[in-house]
């Protein structure tokens, strides 16, 4: 049965599972033991995989229509640049992982203005996450330290305008508009799209697809809306007829999704392009002719061009041995595209219905993007050894009290899934639900479909939207939401089919889909970065801190807010936790997805990378074939060059790519002119010992090949110019304080220097900044020692400062190293706490407990305040306020779980704490 709403933990759930939810809510972490999923949870790879029922009425070879599929996802020359392809902005993992000219000013909230980053410029770890809190930032109340509502997307093509296709060439012709915001100097660069790109693996589960669920269910073989575009069609050959009539796929809105970005002025066309226009252009093209297809391709190998060296290399002509109208006519019906007479505006019927090829074929393809092959998936199998006990304990939390499953429901892992849906009846309220939002006011809204509070609302309305089509009963544009069409239906006011209300509902109860997006699977999510609608959080440890605090606009978004997203006591100050939730989900990679193996191997593709004259700036993804990556290799040195002769040294050679199981041949090249000498042939090993006797300059070379094959090698690499010297300078040194900054005046410090990467032996010299303005003085000339005493008698600011050189040298020094800013000071607060009870947990009602409290890292002296959570509902209540008592002595009264929660800080300050430690789960019996 599966989990078909998210209202509350118990709400329409097997018995067991309610069981199973509760026990893991009041168990810690790292408490439960064995973790048995719950019997409603299947492997991915046992889930049917949706299909429209009426597909063989088109499609006459599933097999070549996902050949087809294939090849037009993959395709460069679809984009009007020559470039662009689908898989431009789904090549990693089924998503973009590009960092450079990415971003999007906010333009869903009417934003022009970049914040974090500008046009063509490259994003750094430390940009994120875009909305920052102070430590602790899993706590709601935790200071904002930035805040910005720029987008993190994916670069499309730069504005032009369509004029029409050049025959025989990928470049569509047509001219440059002017871009007021994505352009440098007046230059038009790449545009990129308002939300970030989620991934199109395990889509085919989605009832609907885009982040607001406008690509339909309901397939009409034109664009991504399904019923509401009225005007949608085919071309049929009726008796030598042309005949267009509407059509309807169930289960197909991967198709409508794929006829979305084809024609998107942002992503992928010039602005006004049709289907017809783009059909006529592909037709006259080598599919994909710009680029190399592995022979080994799982789908499309034995249509490839290419071929293989003895040297297991591929190489030859790019693209395949067909052309795009053979393909379709090996897929589709013969009714389909066997017309010789033209439309009204002048195509093919081919032509004419390339959109249907196109959304239907993409589908099929798409529909073998499954990743099953989880450790969280053989968990749920039965294999007890598949997590980890971290993500065991992980396992727990998300389906207990990290209450992540209330959205992530279900073995697809979210609640907007074609199995939970029931469409039209509305059985169950899976499609629409009525639950209180955080104002408690009660509403209706999509199943699936979640205001986060990761974004004001206004931002982004996300499945609030309006479609692009009108409505004439209305005379107003159809809305996407179901929930807004159930209640226009209940008033008679849509012209077609749509989720019955839920029963005794009146069609003006309220609506509340505003800044709601769908809720996405987890699968990969360990490769899928960055995260959330608008890719502004870069980690999943930021991913789990937001959702700790409760959202990053919880009283902002109150009134579309979903009622789950609130602070979490179980995540909250728990860095274990966390990180088990993180392990978690990480169990979620299918090990396949991230080598590109089939079915997720894929062609050669060249992506922009950024915005460059002529794109000469490309990243280079090379085609692979069933077994994946092609095999690479990285040699490493255990030491760096130079070293000292007699040093052993250990070459280290890894591997990746190809069937993952590697064996390995080492070549040295000492500079005698004997060139390279193998001195260690193919082994599995792929480590080589080597000490070097003389003095020199060496080269170390390896070969690379998948274990069992006899081809001369797979990859290779080589380090140059390692040298071998008689003596060797210091290449660093590292300088360590024995206490950290801040002491107090009169604290003995210990500063130890430690040279690195030279033969020694060496000497040290130290200097002192105290901040009076006269600069670094030395206080300890050279000498051998590598530790300098010192005791602040007055409070500052201070930098140490050490040089290291080889001892006799006459150099100034070989290498240094600084402290900057270690304080003295008179006091400091606590950096911790320490607390702890008297006796262990559980103890009987009327036992007296004392629980102990200690500052760390500060000077005190310090001030404790205690509070108790006796779990009535009231949360959190002071019982002893700050005062220099380190303990409270307690004696339960009643049986129950019990919360402590301590803060400190200085004797006398008048800051809310300095620190602050809990401890849950106390049990009374």
């Amino acid at each position: 049965m599966p989990i078909l709403s998210k209202r509350s933990f118990t709400s329409r759930r097997a018995v067991l599972l309610v069981v199973f939810v509760m026990l893991c809510t009041c168990v810690p972490v790292g408490a439960l033991g064995a973790v048995v999923p719950p019997p409603i949870l299947e492997p991915l790879n046992q889930i049917a995989v949706p299909e429209p029922t009426n597909l063989f009425q088109f499609v006459k070879n599933k097999a070549a229509a996902i050949r087809l599929g294939k090849a037009l996802f993959w395709d460069m020359q679809v984009g009007s640049d020559g470039v662009t392809a689908c898989a431009s902005c789904h090549f990693s993992a089924g998503t973009d992982n590009r960092l450079k000219n990415t971003m999007n000013p906010g333009s869903n909230a009417g934003d022009s203005f970049f914040e974090v980053r500008g046009p063509n410029e490259t994003l750094l770890p430390s940009d994120f996450p875009f909305h920052e809190r102070q430590a602790p930032a899993d706590f709601k109340a935790s200071p904002v330290l930035r805040d910005s509502n720029d987008v993190v997307g994916s670069q499309g093509v730069r504005l032009n305008q369509f004029v029409d296709i050049v025959p025989g060439s990928a470049v569509d012709n047509g001219f440059s508009l002017a871009d007021a915001i994505f352009n440098l100097n007046g230059v038009n660069t790449r545009q990129v799209t308002g939300r970030n790109t989620p991934s199109v693996i395990n889509a085919i589960f989605n009832f609907s697809n885009f982040w607001d669920g406008r690509a339909s269910s309901f397939f009409n073989g034109s664009s991504p809306f399904g019923p509401l575009d009225q005007s949608a069609g085919v071309w049929y050959n009726v008796n030598n007829t042309l005949t267009k009539q509407p059509v309807s796929f169930r289960f197909a809105s991967l198709a409508s999704q794929a006829t979305g970005p084809p024609l998107s002025d942002v992503e992928m066309s010039f602005r006004g392009r049709t289907f017809p226009q783009l059909g006529r252009k592909m037709f006259g093209l080598t599919p994909l002719g710009k680029q190399t297809v592995h022979i080994d391709d799982s789908e499309l190998g034995n249509l490839s061009n290419a071929t293989v060296q003895p040297d297991g290399t591929i190489s030859g002509s790019k693209g395949l041995n067909t052309s795009y109208t053979q393909m379709i006519r090996d897929a589709f019906q013969n009714n389909l595209w066997n017309s010789n007479l033209l439309t009204p505006d002048g195509f093919s019927q081919m032509e004419a219905n390339f959109s249907l090829y196109w959304g239907l074929a993409i589908q099929l393809y798409e529909a073998t993007l499954v990743s099953g092959d989880t450790p969280f998936d053989h968990f749920l199998g039965g294999d007890q050894t598949a997590l980890t006990p971290q993500q065991q304990d992980g396992f727990t939390l998300f389906f207990g009290a990290g209450r992540c499953d209330v959205c992530h429901g279900g073995t697809e892992l979210m609640n907007a899934s074609v199995r939970v849906a029931r469409f039209i009846s509305n059985e169950n309220n899976a499609l629409l639900e009525v639950m209180p939002v955080a104002s408690g006011r009660q509403i209706l809204y999509d199943n699936g479909f979640n205001n986060t509070a990761v974004r004001p609302t206004a931002e982004d309305i996300g499945r609030a939207a309006l479609s692009p089509f009108n409505n004439p009963l209305t005379g107003i544009n159809f809305p996407l939401s179901f929930s807004d069409l159930a209640e226009l239906q209940a008033l008679n006011k849509v012209p077609f089919a749509v989720p019955v209300l839920v029963p005794g509902l009146p069609a003006t109860f309220p609506v509340a889909n505003g800044g709601a997006f769908k809720v996405p699977g987890l699968r990969n999510v360990e490769l899928t970065a960055p995260y959330m609608h608008n890719g502004s959080i870069m980690t999943l440890e930021d991913v789990v801190e937001f959702y700790a605090r409760g959202g990053n606009f919880p009283t902002a978004n109150k009134a579309d807010l979903d009622i789950n997203i609130v602070e979490l006591p179980a995540l909250q100050g728990e860095p274990t936790a966390q990180a088990a939730l993180v392990a978690f989900m990480k169990s979620m990679t299918d090990e396949r997805v991230r080598n590109e193996e089939a079915p997720f191997d894929h062609p050669e593709l060249f992506i922009p990378n950024g915005d460059s004259v002529n794109d000469t700036d490309m990243t280079h993804l090379p085609a692979t074939g069933v077994l994946g990556k092609i095999v690479t290799v990285t040699l490493t040195s255990s030491l760096p060059s130079p070293q000292a002769a007699g040093t052993p040294i250990t070459i280290t050679a890894s591997g990746s790519g190809g069937a993952g199981s590697y064996e390995y041949r080492f070549y040295l090249n000492d500079g005698s002119g004997a060139g390279f000498v193998m001195v260690r042939d193919y082994s599995p090993v792929n480590t080589w010992n080597w000490t070097p006797a003389t003095s020199g300059n060496n080269d170390i070379f390896v070969e690379v090949r998948n274990a069992g094959t006899s081809v001369t090698r797979d990859a290779f690499d080589a380090i140059n110019f390692f040298q071998i010297k008689s003596s060797i300078p210091a290449t660093g040194v590292t300088l360590t304080p024995g206490v950290t900054s801040p002491q107090t005046p009169g604290t003995p410090v210990i500063f130890s220097a430690a040279a690195q990467g030279g033969s020694g032996p060496f000497e040290y010299r130290f200097h002192l900044n105290d901040g009076s303005g006269s600069g670094f003085v030395v206080v300890q000339p050279y000498g051998p020692s590598s530790t300098f005493n010192w005791t602040p008698s007055a409070t500052g600011n201070y930098d140490i400062f050490v040089e290291v050189r080889t001892a006799g040298s006459t150099e100034l020094r070989e290498a240094f190293a600084v402290v900057n800013f270690f304080q003295v000071r008179d006091s400091f607060p606590a950096t911790g706490l320490n607390l702890s009870a008297s006796v262990p947990s559980p103890q009987a009602v009327a036992t007296p407990i004392t629980i102990t409290a200690s500052g760390v890292g500060g000077s005190g002296p310090y001030e404790y305040q205690f509070y108790l959570n006796d779990g009535s509902g009231t949360g959190f209540v002071t019982v002893q306020s700050y005062s220099p008592a380190d303990t409270f002595v307690w004696t339960p009264t009643t049986a129950g779980n019990y919360d402590f929660f301590v803060e400190v800080r200085l004797a006398g300050s008048t800051v809310l704490r300095d620190a602050y430690k809990a401890l849950y789960f106390y049990r009374i019996d």
